[in-house]
């Protein structure tokens, strides 16, 4: 019995220093981490980031912590792997603390990528935030949503945010997705960046066919009016029936013409809108002879009455 306990004893003391070694490396390592938190937040803080981040905006996209917090918890945990490696490598536990130490390598080395990208971004969001408020105090200005209201686009009694500011919006928009963009490709997110450059590439055929749907309606709308008009003045009867008939074939072409910019099932579209156009002016063929026929002779008769005279 007192062989066993020898040797126990014996390997214990021997792996005694090695735990000591460690407990105090880990010790000392945790104090540290729990200073450098301390002082970097508060000299973060100091040099005003906090309120650099308010002012931006950013401060909705982290949450209630201050970001001058985050970036000390986030040294404080890197120190804390540190130290916790430095103690298994001390213990002689290699399997354990080599993949931290791989993973503790590729996010220090990965850490200058990370600010940079945070830096752009941020940078990006403050542009993008004046990029909104110029086009929308320029739209305003040029008295752009009275445009809209004049031409039917927008009814007088619509609430919400105003088609100006709508579109100061859309520009930010596209301002923050080219940052994103930028910040994907200094963090070297391949994947992630073809993405949004893909998007971005469809973005203009978007607006394009937005701005012709807007044209159509606007074109509608008045050319709506002008047939009403007319057959009012002729004292003809179904105004409302052939001036909304020609405000929704205009309405149609339009939605046919921005389907066809977006590249929407570009044939199928095309053919589809062909073969309704030629079915409708079928249809009013066939309404007009047969509806119209003894006119329609009567006319031709006249016609060719006339032709053998002369």
């Amino acid at each position: 019995m007192v062989v066993p306990f020898q040797e126990l004893l014996t390997k214990l003391l021997q792996v005694l220093p090695a735990l000591l070694g460690a407990a105090v490396t880990f010790t000392v390592g945790w104090l540290v981490a729990r200073v450098v938190r301390q002082i970097s937040a508060r000299g973060l803080a100091a040099l005003g980031l906090d309120a650099a981040v308010e002012r931006t905006g950013v401060q909705s996209l982290v949450g209630p912590r201050l970001l001058s917090s985050i970036a000390g918890t986030v040294l404080y945990y890197l120190i804390l792997l540190a130290a916790m490696v430095t103690a298994l490598n001390t213990l002689g536990l290699h399997p354990i603390s080599q993949p931290i130490t791989a993973m503790l390598t590729t996010v220090v080395a990965y850490l200058p990528r990370m600010v940079s990208a945070a830096f752009v971004v941020a940078v990006g969001l403050v542009l993008a935030r004046v990029v909104r408020e110029l086009v929308t105090n320029l739209l305003a200005g040029v008295a752009f949503d009275g445009f809209l209201t004049r031409i039917g686009f927008v009814r007088p009694e619509t609430t919400g945010p105003s088609p100006s500011r709508i579109i100061g919006t859309i520009a930010m928009a596209i301002v923050i997705l080219l940052v994103a963009g930028e910040g994907l490709e200094i963090l070297q997110l391949v994947v992630l960046s073809r993405l949004l450059e893909r998007l971005l590439l469809f973005l203009p055929h978007l607006a394009i066919a937005t701005l012709i749907l807007g044209a159509g309606v606007a074109i509608a709308t008045y050319v709506q009016g002008l047939v009403r008009t007319a057959i009012e003045r002729t004292h003809g009867g179904g105004a409302e029936v052939i001036a909304g008939t020609t405000k929704y074939a205009i309405l149609i072409l339009a939605a046919v013409m921005a389907l066809e910019q977006i590249g929407v099932a570009r044939q199928i579209v095309v053919m589809g809108f062909g073969l309704s156009f030629g079915a409708i002016c079928l249809g009013l063929a066939l309404a007009f002879g047969l509806g119209a026929r003894d006119t329609a002779g009567d006319y031709v008769r006249r016609m060719v009455t006339r032709s053998e005279q002369r």
